[in-house]
């Protein structure tokens, strides 16, 4: 065995270019890798590494002694000290027109020492580094000595790569073996994320650092001017422009001493990047049909807007839109980032659409995705006065057809170079492709404006030409406002011009809105543009009309709020007719929106039904107490307080529009429940049920809630032999058992 003694005849590690740091952020054109390409482009921020003189990283190729020398020093910081150490001749091989001299010079210096030479006065530039080497002058830069290693080279520092992380993802690499600049970039981003000796965090020895931010958006201009990016943390000034893979990550930034961006290293925590496809309140859906549910309370960055909840601000998440979402231990998804996919530059296809009238966009790329009003499209789906922006980084082209129709009721600075419009009582920014169409119209004329995916002005027609597609739910609504939350999430308000009673009337009713009068809304009762049919979703057509892959589904109660959901949460195999309130077909034919009418029993919220009219009360007033916060609604209803049942609010949030009492089964065994995949199943004698996720438990004894989900399904079963189940409807209508109680 080798003692490390003779480390002397060997050295340190790897990948680096002697090139200068390339000014571009663009990705390496030949690291087809995802987690590859991340590592290097961390390199890149820092310094560590650089591309060759076409741009390429080369992966495959082995690292030379020199090369790791030159990565060593700059992620050591001391990068800027190395022409100091240019003018001395160390070793015999390593003379003045070498390009790694200085490099050589200062690894092998005073505090500096991370290597040594050779015997014979020489060091080896070119010799091919080994894994040895390189694991151990990276735990040299981590504080660790021989004597932490112990005396045999190179197992001992073998042994504590791996036990400090340094090698994870390594495995199988030999200590004579040579690493591919590939295999360099793990090692340095693996020493990014490992402790020193003394247990500190090795990017406080490159500067001041900020823990657990996200990167936000990448190269903002700040109101003095400067470059930024914005994070989780605060906004930054940047010297060098931050990679695109960066972007929706989560990690540890690295300050200079001027609070200048440095370098940035994502956290190791669990993650997953995907492209949203469809978004919902609990869950969103990726282009590949994969479902990952999200709690509400998932804390969620979105550029330009308040950090908050999943919960809150999920309705802000555009398909088409890369998210990242961060897991906790358990696998649940704790933390939300959303990327920004906001373009300033769109094209509208004014023309019949011959070829693909967004090629200007694409910049030559040939390889991309089309996201359609949040459903992969193809060209053929493209459709005059479609608007479109790309998303590069992530090769997605979104492409909107959703308009409003309104009068035009003011514009900033001024009509003949706007930049922000306002129509229905809602404020819009005007994209600088579209200044010169909506500068043709005056303010107090009617127009059709034309939006991207984000809800910006990309074009403005004469209503003529093209009507509105806005439909909402009427929220609030008198004599003189109405509010409508549009079914993809905008707000627009304006004078109804309708009694109060008229007025009362709407709300909670599906609408098309526009307006013709500055500060009106004009509301018109929604028909459906397909006849309805029986809902058949095993072969997923209505009325022998296929379904869109990319259906939008939304359900209500009665006179409720609207609540997106995904067509995968509907069990039934059929749904009536008389359960559809609104259809209507797709730019390509198919069934593209549905409205559904109270057929998953999800909208309520439920618990044991109270009673809270006093004396005073003009109407019954009821809630139900779950142990969490249930509202209190005004209702005409009948109810029996003391039931379990659940209740869902009116679209004004303060009137009952659904009331349910639960149906009972007793004596139900501990024992008569089984797991499917994420669902929980209560096998009866006659019907197997699922468990709802929220289901909400009961100790009948204490007289106290258990609590609510699937964890307090299993304190209730640990408690009792058998129990109570309440469900709300039979398994083949979608029912679900909401309620379980114990004794």
């Amino acid at each position: 065995m080798k003692k490390f003694v003779l480390f002397s005849l060997v050295i340190l590690l790897l990948v680096s270019l002697a090139a200068p740091v390339m000014a571009s952020t663009a990705p390496f054109p030949d690291v087809y890798d995802e987690t590859t390409q991340l590592e290097t482009d961390i390199l890149r921020l820092l310094g560590v590494l650089s591309g060759d003189e076409r741009g390429y990283f080369n992966p495959h190729n082995n690292l030379t002694r020199a090369e790791f020398c030159k990565m060593a020093i700059v992620i050591m910081g001391k990068g800027e000290e190395e022409p100091l150490y240019r003018s001395r001749t160390i070793f015999s091989d390593v003379r003045g027109t070498h390009w790694a001299r200085g490099y050589i010079n200062l690894a092998v210096s005073g505090d500096s020492r991370i290597i040594q030479g050779n015997g014979d006065g020489t060091f080896g530039p070119d010799d091919k580094i080994t894994y040895a080497q390189a694991v151990t002058i990276l735990l040299r830069i981590l504080d660790y000595s021989d004597a932490d290693a112990g005396m045999l080279w190179p197992q001992g520092y073998i042994a504590l790569a791996k036990s400090t992380g340094l090698s994870d993802g390594l495995d199988g690499i030999g200590p004579e073996n040579t690493i591919s600049r590939a295999q360099a970039a793990k090692l340095f981003c693996n020493m990014l994320r490992t402790k020193t000796k003394s247990g500190a965090a090795y990017p406080g020895k490159l500067g001041n650092t900020v823990s657990n931010a996200a990167i936000l958006e990448l190269d903002v201009l700040a109101p003095d001017g400067s470059r930024v990016v914005k994070t989780s943390a605060g906004d930054y000034k940047i010297k060098n422009e931050v990679p695109e893979s960066l972007l929706g990550k989560k990690g540890t930034i690295i300050l200079d001493s001027n609070s200048y961006l440095l370098g940035f290293v994502p956290t190791a925590q669990s993650f997953n990047t995907v492209t949203v496809a469809s978004v919902y309140a609990d869950s969103l859906t990726d282009l590949s049909g994969r479902r990952y549910e999200i709690p509400s309370t998932a804390k969620t960055y979105i550029p330009s807007k308040a950090t908050d909840t999943y919960g809150k601000l999920w309705r802000d998440i555009t398909p088409g839109t890369q998210v990242t979402l961060y897991y906790d231990q358990k696998g649940t998804v704790e933390e939300v980032y959303i990327k920004s996919s906001s373009s300033d530059v769109a094209v509208v296809a004014k023309n019949p659409v011959v070829g693909n009238p967004f090629y200007s966009l694409l910049g030559g790329d040939t390889e991309y995705t089309i996201i359609k009003n949040g459903t992969p499209a193809t060209l053929a789906d493209i459709r005059q006065y479609d608007v479109a922006t790309y998303d590069k980084a992530a090769r997605i082209l979104r492409v909107s057809d959703f308009r409003i129709t309104g009068c035009y009721e003011k514009a900033e600075p001024n009509q003949e170079a706007p930049t922000e419009i306002k129509v229905l009582g809602q404020t819009f920014k005007v994209l600088p492709s579209a200044v010169s169409d909506v500068s043709s119209f005056k303010v107090g004329q009617t127009v059709t404006f034309l939006f991207t995916a984000d809800n910006k002005v990309a074009g403005a027609v004469s209503p003529s030409t093209l009507q509105n597609t806005a439909i909402g739910v009427v929220t609030q609504a008198s004599g003189s406002s109405a509010t409508v939350e549009l079914l993809n999430g905008l707000v627009v308000s304006g004078d109804p011009g309708l009694t109060n009673f008229d007025a009362a009337n709407y709300v909670g009713e599906l609408v098309t809105v526009s307006s013709y009068r500055t500060g009106q809304i004009t509301l018109v009762p929604l028909k459906s543009s397909v006849t309805h049919y029986t809902l058949d979703l095993v072969n997923r057509t209505m009325g022998g009309i296929p379904l869109s892959a990319g259906i939008n589904v939304f359900e209500r109660v009665g006179k409720s709020k609207l609540a997106q959901i995904s067509i995968d949460e509907l069990t039934q195999k059929t749904i009536s007719a008389s359960k559809i309130l609104y259809a209507a077909r797709d730019y390509s034919g198919k069934i593209g929106t549905l409205i559904l009418n109270d057929v998953t029993g999800d909208r309520y919220t439920y618990g044991i039904i109270s009673d809270l009219t006093t004396e005073s009360d003009i109407n019954r007033r009821v809630t139900v107490k779950n142990g969490g916060t249930a509202p209190t609604l005004i209702t005409g209803m009948p109810f029996k307080s003391g039931s379990k049942g659940g209740i869902v609010a009116d679209a004004s949030g303060e009137k009952a529009a659904g009331i349910v009492e639960l149906i009972e089964i007793r004596n139900v065994s501990r024992n008569a429940f089984r797991t499917e995949g994420d669902k929980v199943l209560a096998s009866l004698p006659d019907m197997e049920i699922p468990v709802a996720k929220n289901v909400v438990c009961y100790n009948k004894t204490t007289g106290s809630l258990i609590g609510s989900g699937l964890s307090a399904l299993d304190a209730a079963r640990a408690y009792s032999d058998t129990l109570t189940l309440y469900y709300d409807r039979e398994p083949e209508e979608g029912g679900k058992v909401r309620f379980v109680e114990v004794s």
